[in-house]
């Protein structure tokens, strides 16, 4: 029979660098969202073939992908946590009954 390792500390510090990753893609979307552009920014030419329609409705959808990918980030990150949690009260669960057993 195979056997996994699984190592707590590092599953948790990765779920607190996924949870970190998020935060920073939820952040560059506020930013996106704080100075969009407008049809003036695209001049006398861009009005006429309205280029700002068409970026807004890109970038609209461009946002609510980063949304999507914030939220499964963040996500992914509490489950992670979980697993590490779960795994360390195990492994200490193991110790401690180790320990009243007198065969440590």
């Amino acid at each position: 029979m195979a056997t996994i390792r699984v190592d707590p500390a590092w599953v948790g510090q990765y779920a607190s660098n996924v949870h970190d990753a998020a935060e920073v893609l939820a952040e560059g979307g506020q930013v996106m969202r704080t100075a969009p552009l407008t049809a003036d920014s695209f001049g006398s030419l861009g009005k006429t073939v309205r280029v700002s329609e068409s970026y807004l409705r890109a970038a609209e959808v461009l946002r609510a992908q980063l949304t999507r990918g914030v939220e499964a980030l963040q996500s992914a990150a509490t489950g992670l946590d979980g697993v590490a949690k779960q795994y360390q009260s195990s492994d200490d669960d193991g110790v401690a009954s180790i320990n009243r057993s007198g065969q440590a």
